[in-house]
């Protein structure tokens, strides 16, 4: 029962980009300050128009 926190906070700070539809949802899912094509851990699902 000590964990549950543990996954919580796995849960919370998951990269954005881990499924192509978090990179067109016009949402920041991994609360970096950068919003779908703009963040680079969307750049397998926007192509060349995602930062570097």
């Amino acid at each position: 029962m000590r964990w549950w926190w543990l996954f919580l906070l796995v849960a919370c700070v998951a990269p954005e980009g881990r499924r192509a539809s978090e990179c067109v949802d016009d949402a920041d899912n991994d609360r970096d300050g950068l919003f779908d094509c703009e963040d680079p851990d969307c750049a397998e699902h926007c192509g060349d128009t995602a930062a570097r």
